[in-house]
């Protein structure tokens, strides 16, 4: 549903009518949302309001138990893939056309995977609520998120989020509608893609998410992109408590011009605070406090896996349950993701008397949670029953939710510390549907209170309009529309370019250097860093620096060399160096990381004498030099590298720059 045309325009737009798409995710760890509009042609999109902003709903295989049910704006963030299917090597999925899928036609039918099927979304707790799902070798992805900000060697969490990224594009595959037939009822110019990212990710969890956006939306053909390189044309990075923010102050909530306030964000993996302050009520203007930012990996899901690791304890040593397909992991999963996560957890509560759970448990000989049931004049013996205990599933809820109390206080705190006297806390997110957690979230908020003489309160939209599951997402679409007075462009990482630079002792001592066998010279390999981190960057920069590649006069055979011959630089980013003169190997550059390499073939330049030198001497080697210009250029959020002779291009790569700089950046 992601990138498919056909989902968001079909509703809401008229026959032949055209404009610029915005299309905002909220890649969460449990559940993503998607958020989009049209801005017609010749309308400012600063004049959209909320009411153009629509967020997709009713997924393919959607559990929906109200009307009203607020999860149906949501899809779970989950796979589930067979026993030896192959995932194509990220290079692959780089290279491929657009619109072929992540499966190569897009049906979960090639060649590699034999006619297997992958489930993503609903699909996926469809199957693992069966409990004989779990002994078929099949294997169950979720939760992956958290990895975009952990694993730095590995590629395969980024084939796991483009996969999820494309299905949620695809819109189920074999259902989509023909873009032919979809531009006839509405012609898309251009499209831009918002991304809302945790603001406790880093610059490289960002890169990776916005390969992993620009891959998908390439494989499910959406149009009205430019995808180049790995980089979206139009791509726009918020952090999810500012886009949440933004969607409640469009609300017309109570929060008032200079009121300073803290979105909470409860998601699935992580939670995360932030501050901020209204500058301006028509049209809303934020500015963030200079608070630390708060947050965590203690959402829902560290809820979850608790009460998992519990469940499985009761049940591990029923060993005798195994058969016919039926394994205790599959037991455990479905009480996890549907008794649990649907029934009981929205409505566990601090504040009164939780009863144990009682859950069904077919074949089960006796009550491991209940062991004397039925003897000592105890309570009756109840068949294929399995009792979890309320005190320590009670015990689970204090533990994650007192971090994100911890959380909470934490941004308090600091307020306090430098002036800033926080009057409310807005809680948002999939985890503040948990009763639990807005009662600790209370019961702490009044101990602050008590100590410092606040009145902060815990403040839920949901008490007055529709629920905000969705926040973050139409939050981001409404913040894309409007990128006025946005951060200063202050960079929080490095770009640079490979530079072999002639030693100079006075410069370059104790680096390793490089011997030139064509002109004697002694190099060092370093990296010339163009744009540095903590610096602010121009939305318009451009640096030309000149270049020189050498090439052997001489073949092997003492034949004149005539080609074929390649330039080749080498482009690079790092998180926390910013110096020149220093070798790769350096320890300033450890950790740097080259994002790409450009090579072209310039045999075309060649010339008889065209920089020939050394025909005769003996220091060196007769050899001829090819002087060009590497051109580094910056457009808004994109970058551009090419090189260049006599005025022609010969070689361009475009990098996405919004991960290099503050979310929100214009």
């Amino acid at each position: 549903y992601l990138f498919c045309p056909s989902v968001y325009f079909t509703m809401v737009f008229s026959n032949g009518e055209s404009g610029r798409v915005v299309v905002a995710v909220d890649f969460g760890e449990t559940n993503s949302a998607v958020a989009y509009t049209l801005v017609p042609q010749g309308i400012p999109s600063e004049t959209m309001t909320k009411e153009h902003v629509k967020t997709v709903r009713n997924y393919p295989s959607g559990m929906v138990v109200t009307k009203n049910d607020p999860m149906r704006l949501e899809v779970p963030t989950q796979l589930l893939y067979p026993q030896g299917w192959v995932f194509r090597p990220l290079d692959e999925l780089r290279a491929a056309p657009p619109e072929t899928g992540v499966d190569g036609d897009g049906d979960g039918d090639d060649q590699m995977n034999h006619g297997s099927q992958l489930l993503w979304g609903y699909q996926v707790l469809e199957e693992t609520m069966q409990i004989t799902a779990h002994g078929n070798g099949d294997t169950l992805l979720y939760g992956f998120k958290v990895f975009m900000d952990r694993v730095y060697n590995d590629e395969t969490p980024r084939h796991h989020v483009i996969e999820a990224l494309t299905r949620l594009g695809d819109n189920n595959a074999g259902r989509k509608i023909p873009n032919q037939i979809m531009q006839k009822r509405f012609n898309i110019t251009s499209s831009e893609i918002v991304i809302c990212v945790p603001v406790i990710w880093s610059q490289r969890a960002l890169r990776n998410m916005q390969t992993c956006i620009s891959v998908a939306a390439k494989l499910a053909g959406f149009p009205g992109i430019s995808h180049e390189d790995d980089c979206i044309g139009n791509i726009f990075i918020v952090s999810e408590p500012e886009a949440a923010a933004t969607w409640l102050l469009a609300q017309g909530s109570r929060i008032r011009k200079n009121t300073a306030f803290t979105i909470l964000d409860a998601g699935g993996g992580t939670c995360d605070a932030l501050t901020y302050s209204v500058t301006r009520e028509l049209p809303f203007r934020l500015r963030k406090q200079p608070l630390r930012h708060s947050g965590d990996y203690c959402g829902s899901k560290a809820l979850n896996e608790g009460v998992h690791r519990l469940v499985y304890n009761l049940l591990r040593d029923h060993t005798y349950l195994e058969s016919d397909g039926v394994t205790i992991a599959g037991i455990t999963r479905k009480l996890i993701d549907h008794d649990l996560d649907k029934i009981k957890k929205p409505g566990w509560s601090a504040d009164v008397k939780n009863y144990d759970w009682r859950a069904q448990v077919l074949g089960i000989k006796f009550d491991p949670g209940n062991p004397n049931a039925g003897r000592y004049n105890n309570t009756p013996l109840v068949s294929h029953r399995l009792t979890i205990r309320a005190e320590p599933i009670n015990a689970i809820f204090r533990k994650v939710c007192g971090q994100v109390a911890d959380i909470m206080e934490a941004q308090v705190v600091e307020g306090l510390k430098t002036g800033v006297r926080i009057e409310k806390v807005v809680l948002v997110g999939g985890f503040a549907e948990s009763r639990f957690l807005c009662r600790c979230l209370e019961a702490r908020l009044a101990e602050i209170n008590a100590q410092h003489s606040l009145c902060a309160e815990i403040y839920r939209p949901d008490n007055d309009w529709a629920p905000m599951v969705d926040a973050v997402a139409a939050g981001g679409v409404l913040r894309a529309l409007d990128k006025e007075n946005g951060p200063i462009r202050k960079l929080k990482s490095s770009y640079g370019v490979g530079r072999y630079e002639i030693y100079d002792p006075d410069v370059h001592q104790g680096q390793e250097t490089v011997p030139a066998f064509h002109n004697g010279k002694t190099y060092v390999s370093t990296i010339r860093w163009v744009c540095k981190m903590n610096k602010i960057m121009s939305p318009k920069f451009e640096t030309v620096e000149d270049r020189i590649h050498t090439f052997p006069h001489w073949n092997k055979d003492r034949t004149v060399n005539k080609g074929p011959f390649f330039c080749t630089d080498e482009v690079y980013v790092s998180d926390s160096v910013h110096l020149d003169h220093l070798s790769v190997d350096d320890e300033h550059n450890e950790g740097s990381e080259m994002i790409c390499i450009l090579k072209n073939e310039i045999t075309r330049f060649y010339k008889p004498g065209l920089g020939a030198m050394n025909p005769f001497k003996k220091c060196g080697r007769a050899h001829w030099e090819f002087q060009y210009q590497l051109v580094y250029v910056i457009d808004g959020l994109n970058m551009r590298c090419f090189q260049r002779y006599n005025g022609e291009t010969f070689g361009e790569l475009k990098i996405g720059c919004a991960p290099g700089l503050p979310s929100g950046s214009k």
